[in-house]
Formats: structure tokens, C-alpha cells, sequence
């Protein structure tokens, strides 16, 4: 597994979870703090930034009653799943709809006129 597929992974845990969470009976960033010591905004931010913890993962998946390994192989199947939907049919690259990769033109600014140097003199 490559860094960006990892960071893609981590990503769809913590939306996952986040998503757990919400569905969850009676669970509140609040109740989530309580049991963490911490402020329910620092829960809050951490779940939408998807920077949460080993740990912070597992005390929350705890306290919402759902079984991480679950969560996680869910999060995989999804990761995979946007990844052969957005592979074309002959299994090349996907590129930015249809842009291709042509030169921009430039944006300095040229000194001089269009003329040329034959009419300066």
C-alpha cells in the first residue's frame, strides 16, 4: 500500500467513524469528551480533520458499540470501490476530465514591441 492510498484509507476510517458516531443513539461529542478527558470541540475537530489517534479510534469505536476491525474493513471495501470506478475501461490513468497535458502559455511579461529590433534603430 502506497502513502496516498494509506492517507485515502485513514481518511474514509475516520469519515466513517464520524458517520458511526452520528448515528449512534444517545452518543454526543459531549458524552465522547466526558470519557476522554478532553473538550468536546478538540472531539468534534478531531473527527471532521480526520486526525484521530489509535487510541482516540478505538475509545470511540468502544463507546459507540461498533467493532473497529468492521469499521476499517468498511472503509477499505469503499476505498477500493472509488478506485475501479475511477479507472477508464482501458485501465490507463485518469486525467482531469479533458485537459490534457499541453504547454500554458506564458505569463511574463515580454519587454519591447511586436515589431522587432529592425524598426528601433
Amino acid at each position: 500500500m502506497n502513502n496516498a492510498k494509506a492517507t485515502e484509507l485513514a481518511a474514509e476510517v475516520t469519515r466513517t467513524l464520524h458517520i458511526k458516531v452520528a448515528m449512534t443513539k444517545g452518543m454526543t461529542m459531549t458524552s465522547l469528551a466526558r470519557v476522554m478527558h478532553i473538550d468536546r470541540n478538540t472531539v468534534k475537530n478531531r473527527l471532521e480533520s480526520g486526525d484521530v489517534s489509535l487510541k482516540t479510534f478505538f475509545v470511540i469505536t468502544a463507546e459507540a458499540g461498533c467493532d473497529p476491525l468492521v469499521l476499517i474493513a468498511e472503509a477499505m471495501k469503499t476505498v477500493n470501490r472509488k478506485a475501479v470506478e475511477s479507472k477508464p475501461a482501458d485501465n490507463r490513468p485518469e486525467t482531469n476530465g479533458s485537459k490534457t497535458n499541453r504547454p500554458q502559455p506564458s505569463t511574463r511579461i515580454k519587454k519591447g514591441n511586436h515589431h522587432g529590433s529592425h524598426l528601433s534603430r
